[in-house]
C-alpha cells in the first residue's frame, strides 16, 4: 500500500517525499513540499547541492534535542545554502503500545501544527535522528489531517523500517555498528496514536489548499 520511493537512496538514509499520496476529496499530496528524513548532518557537499536542487530552499524541522546536536551536529551546510532551519526537540520518547500516553500525544500534536504552520512559507522537510519514531509520528498526524487514510499513513510510518535496514551504511557510525538495536516502528501503534489524536488544527485546513492538488488526468484512460 506504502507506494512512496526514497529519494537518493544511495546518499541520505530514510528521505522520502510524500507526495503522491491520495488524500481528501481526491486530491493528492504535492510533489516536493512535505518530505521526512534522518538527520540531515556530515553529508557530502554534493548531495546537499542535489537535495537543494530537488527541493529548492526549503524549511528543515529539526526534532532534535540539545544533547543529539550537540554530539551529531546542526544543518550548517544547508543554512549555508539557503535553507531555514527550525528547531522544534522532542524527546525521544516511547509511546505506549496502547496509544493512551496523552502528554506524549499532545506533544506531537503541537510538533506537527508547528510544521503545518512552517509549510505557509515553502516546502518542509522533518528530521530528528532516525526519522522514523519522532519524524513518523508528526507526519502521520499531519497526513491524516489532510484526509489520507489511516491505512497509508500507517504503512508510510512502517515503512521506515524497510528504509533504514537498506541505508544503514549511510548513517552515523553509532548506527552502522552491527550491536547497535535500530528498534522497528509498528503500524498498530501509528493507528492507535491517530486514534487518539485531536481534530485538525485550523492551520491545516489553511495550508491544504496549496499542500494538495488534483491528480492529472491520464489522456489514455
Amino acid at each position: 500500500m506504502n507506494d512512496l520511493k526514497p529519494l537518493f537512496p544511495r546518499s541520505i538514509a530514510n528521505l522520502r517525499d510524500l507526495g503522491g499520496l491520495p488524500a481528501t476529496q481526491g486530491r493528492v499530496v504535492r510533489s516536493r513540499q512535505l518530505l521526512r528524513s534522518s538527520a540531515l548532518v556530515h553529508l557530502p557537499s554534493a548531495t546537499l547541492d542535489n537535495l537543494t536542487h530537488a527541493v529548492g530552499q526549503a524549511t528543515y524541522v529539526d526534532l532534535r534535542t540539545d544533547r543529539e546536536i550537540d554530539r551529531d551536529g546542526g544543518p550548517t551546510a544547508l543554512v549555508a545554502r539557503g535553507w531555514r532551519w527550525h528547531r522544534n526537540p522532542l524527546r525521544d520518547d516511547d509511546l505506549r503500545a496502547d496509544g493512551e500516553c496523552r502528554t506524549a500525544v499532545s506533544r506531537y500534536t503541537a510538533a506537527a501544527t508547528a510544521v503545518a504552520e512552517q509549510l505557509e512559507a515553502g516546502p518542509v522537510l522533518v528530521a530528528c535522528s532516525l526519522g522514523k519514531d519522532r519524524t513518523g509520528m508528526v507526519i502521520a498526524l499531519l497526513l491524516h489531517w489532510l484526509g489520507v487514510s489511516a491505512d497509508r499513513v500507517a504503512a508510510d510510518y512502517a515503512a521506515s523500517n524497510a528504509h533504514l535496514s537498506a541505508g544503514r551504511h549511510l548513517l552515523p557510525k553509532r548506527w552502522r555498528d552491527e550491536h547497535a538495536e535500530i528498534r522497528p516502528v509498528t503500524a498498530a501503534k501509528c493507528h492507535n496514536v491517530l486514534a487518539a489524536a485531536p481534530a485538525r488544527p485550523g492551520i491545516v485546513a489553511k495550508v491544504a489548499a496549496e499542500l494538495l492538488a488534483v491528480p492529472p488526468v491520464s489522456v489514455y484512460g
